[in-house]
């Protein structure tokens, strides 16, 4: 529970049900009923686990993929773009992303950073054959991004996910200490690195725009990736980018203004979709950076 792992041993009955009691430290005692799926194929465990003070239903899913016997077909590289709201001045307006990577025998690697800088990673696996399950423990076990990634968008599989995110109040460290509880609808596309003379993202009349925090008004670039991915920067705000070719990520530096300082930037490209997003930290507000096409 939370970042505690608490181990248990018991045993099924033939009814495909058990009761486990379960005595930790920092939880007290607790009880853990669980059932199997015998008779309708869900490949699936449901039950619930309390203590004293709480109750919690719990569902567990099958892995059902194997590299060898029945390899995933989502097996490959994503990217996810994770939408801030510019709306709300208490909260991330910036987009955080991430890398997904799909083995074929279904394990899932998910690693990137939210919009208030916080850095994450995890590895679930492929459940009820498209749904990834995800639960990351955040500020110190104090706060959370839980929720699902599914790839049942065919014929692309292309990802999408819904999350909840919560900062708890009085967490000094990073941007919003007032903290923050969020439904995060989020956006991805498949990825394959670029080969020879293969732009990593086709655009027409491309933009890098900076927006929200501080910035008085939105700043527009212009953002021209040719076949070989060498970028051609118009002269302004942009100071650089550069993009890996490997998994996507985007980073770079700009000026919100020619005497101010220096300002970090990251996020992804949504290769299929021809678009970008990520976010840049400034005076203590989550901003959003967007790439796009005009034409």
């Amino acid at each position: 529970m939370g970042s505690t792992r608490f181990p248990f041993i018991g045993r099924f009955g033939p009814s495909g049900e058990t009761r486990i009691s379960l005595a930790t430290r920092t939880a007290g005692l607790l009880t853990l009923d669980l059932r199997f799926d015998l008779w309708q194929g869900t490949d699936s465990l449901t039950g619930a686990v309390s203590n004293a003070r709480w109750f919690a239903e719990l569902v567990a899913n099958r892995s059902t993929f194997n590299s060898k016997t029945k390899p995933a077909p989502q097996a490959g590289r994503y990217t996810l773009v994770m939408p801030g709201s510019l709306e709300e001045p208490e909260q991330p307006g910036g987009d955080g992303y991430a890398i997904v990577t799909v083995a074929s025998s279904g394990d899932v690697r998910v690693a990137g950073s939210l919009a208030d800088g916080t850095k994450f990673s995890i590895a679930p696996v492929l459940v009820n054959h498209d749904w990834c399950p995800l639960y990351i423990s955040l500020y110190g076990s104090q706060g959370f991004l839980r929720g699902w990634i599914n790839f049942s968008n065919a014929p692309v599989q292309d990802p999408a996910g819904n999350f909840t995110w919560l900062k708890p109040p009085r967490i000094t460290r990073g941007p919003y200490p007032n903290g923050f509880a969020l439904q995060v609808n989020a956006i991805g596309a498949a990825y394959v690195p670029p080969g020879s003379h293969q732009p990593v993202i086709s655009l027409q009349g491309g933009y890098l725009e900076f927006m929200g925090g501080s910035l008085p008004e939105a700043i527009d670039e212009e953002l021209l990736v040719d076949p070989n991915n060498k970028l051609q920067l118009a002269p302004g705000s942009l100071d650089y980018i550069v993009f890996s070719l490997q998994t996507g990520v985007f980073r770079g530096t700009f000026k919100a203004s020619p005497d101010s300082v220096k300002t970090s930037f990251s996020g992804v490209v949504l290769q299929r979709i021809g678009a970008g997003g990520g976010y840049f930290l400034q005076n203590g507000k989550s901003s959003l950076v967007k790439i796009g096409s005009k034409l």
